[in-house]
């Protein structure tokens, strides 16, 4: 079978599920001969999965198991890999395993460096809405421990609000206003205590509370800015609040 990325790029986003996992099958058995470099299997497969959001049927789950199998076995025997790739192929076959391993050994990593918004900053543009709650879950428990690099954390959660945004759907409600208090807690006490970092913890809270529509934390910014003794962080109130009242 001759093997190019040309061929994957003009395949019809409109396949049938069966040409598809057929597909599937032909690129997972050349990979089994080992003439590939790990860059381009990822890439030729992260090319095929872009047309799953667009097949009517789901992957049969013996044929993700074996892309699962097959991208755990690759990353894990090497030791350089583009993160955004696999992210992308791990989100849109769903697959478990894969995405166990990168959390538990890449994320763990990150976050405890205070490095975590290159993991998000990684991630597809158009990740499922399912995944999104999942990640979002994950950081505001982050949050809430209070042992993090709150800038880092509220940049992480930025990426995330600007894909959600993408998915045209509104984040869970509950979630939303757990999210929205915790908000306001850091927002609220960074407006008091103004340090080095205040007015970049503030800016970051308000783009969460834009994307993600939280009317409510733009109010608390609106009725706290009179209170406000910093210039520069009374005027990144006053853009977030004029951006809401545009935005509606």
């Amino acid at each position: 079978m001759a093997i190019s990325m040309e061929y994957y790029k003009v395949l019809s986003y409109s396949i049938d599920a069966e040409k598809f996992a057929k597909e599937i099958e032909n690129l997972l058995k050349y990979y089994e001969e080992g003439s590939l470099d790990f860059g381009l299997e990822i890439n030729l497969m992260c090319e095929l999965s872009a047309r799953e959001y667009l097949v009517c049927e789901n992957l049969d789950e013996h044929l993700k198991n074996k892309i699962d199998e097959w991208l755990y076995k690759r990353i894990t025997s090497n030791s350089s890999f583009d993160l955004g790739i696999c992210f992308a192929i791990v989100d849109r076959f769903s697959l478990k395993k894969t995405l166990c391993f990168l959390e538990n050994e890449y994320l763990s990593d990150l976050i405890k460096n205070h490095n975590t918004i290159k993991y998000y900053e990684s991630l597809q543009d158009y990740p499922s809405a399912d995944y999104l709650l999942i990640e979002f879950k994950r950081l505001l428990n982050i949050l809430r421990g209070r042992d993090c690099n709150l800038v880092d954390i509220l940049s992480s959660m930025y990426e995330l609000a600007i894909r959600q945004l993408h998915t045209y759907e509104d984040i869970d409600k509950n979630f939303k206003q757990e999210l929205e208090k915790e908000l306001i807690k850091i927002i609220d006490y960074n407006s008091k205590v103004i340090d080095l970092y205040s007015g970049e913890v503030i800016e970051l809270s308000g783009g969460v509370a834009l994307n993600l529509d939280m009317k409510n934390i733009c109010m608390f910014m609106k009725e706290k800015m009179c209170d406000i003794q910093s210039e520069s962080v009374k005027q990144i109130m006053q853009k977030i609040v004029m951006e809401d009242s545009i935005a509606k």
